[in-house]
């Protein structure tokens, strides 16, 4: 082998590898009858309430371990395996029902985006914040239902338990992502400006709570970084309120003033 083909091979691996983290897949589920259900994936409930016809986003999992709870008075359950083959699809199922009995039918598959909109559909974005028994322990989850284009962004979310007392000013549409996949993948990255870079572009194609943007920050230790990375996160953070657990993750008063200052002038 060439050995100066070695370096390039590395390079495009590792960017082949970086890449393909950020692709995803879509799962739409719909009863044929209307029945609603709760879908749960990962050991991870998505919907806090049961709805009939739901689209799950964000899935980045080339493999899922899916199950559905049907809400009526069998309370079935059905779970399965699902593998996705090819990254940026759209799974597209239903639940029909046979005899007392429910089956799950996949219907087919298309590219990400080319679905016809369907104003009934209720969109949620992976969950994988908590695992859950009931929705009563559920944690961030943002159901967001498609409305007509007059209806304005606060007439499209539904809030989870965790925030239901937040009234405050939204930053950002839906909650989306996972703030702890982030943590991961920093902890991995070595130089803190590569880190930095990496923070940005993950949380820049998401929306999250302050409390997960505090917990993203403080995998940085310099306080300067903290700093650039916070003024960097407040727009794509949802309960822009509640952003001073932000503030107080960092170390200095002077960063603190500086971040206060910021949002002040926004």
């Amino acid at each position: 082998m060439n050995l100066n083909i070695i370096p390039f091979v590395i390079f495009y691996s590792i960017n082949f590898i970086g890449l393909s983290q950020d692709l995803f897949n879509n799962l739409i589920i719909k009863s044929e009858d209307s029945t609603q259900f709760i879908i749960t994936i990962n050991d991870f409930q998505q919907n806090l309430n049961p709805n009939f016809n739901i689209k799950i986003t964000h899935i980045y999992d080339q493999s899922i371990s899916l199950q559905l709870k049907i809400i009526d008075s069998t309370n079935q359950t059905i779970e399965k395996q699902i593998f996705f083959e090819k990254k940026e699809m759209e799974t597209n199922a239903k639940l029909i029902k046979k005899g007392d009995d429910y089956k799950f039918r996949f219907i087919g598959e298309v590219n990400l985006g080319q679905s016809a909109i369907d104003s009934t559909q209720l969109i949620v974005s992976y969950n994988e914040n908590k695992k859950t028994i009931n929705g009563l322990d559920s944690t961030a989850i943002v159901e967001n239902i498609n409305t007509d284009s007059s209806s304005t962004a606060n007439d499209s979310i539904i809030i989870s338990p965790n925030i239901t007392s937040y009234s405050g000013k939204i930053g950002c549409g839906h909650i989306a992502g996972s703030a702890q996949t982030i943590i991961n993948e920093l902890n991995k990255e070595i130089f803190s400006a590569q880190k930095l870079k990496l923070a940005k572009s993950k949380i820049q194609k998401n929306c999250f709570l302050s409390d997960d943007i505090a917990k993203i920050i403080s995998v940085f230790e310099f306080d300067d970084l903290k700093l650039d990375l916070a003024k960097f996160s407040y727009n794509y953070t949802f309960d822009i309120e509640n952003y001073n657990v932000v503030i107080q993750i960092l170390d200095f008063d002077a960063s603190k003033k500086s971040l206060s200052d910021y949002i002040k002038q926004l």
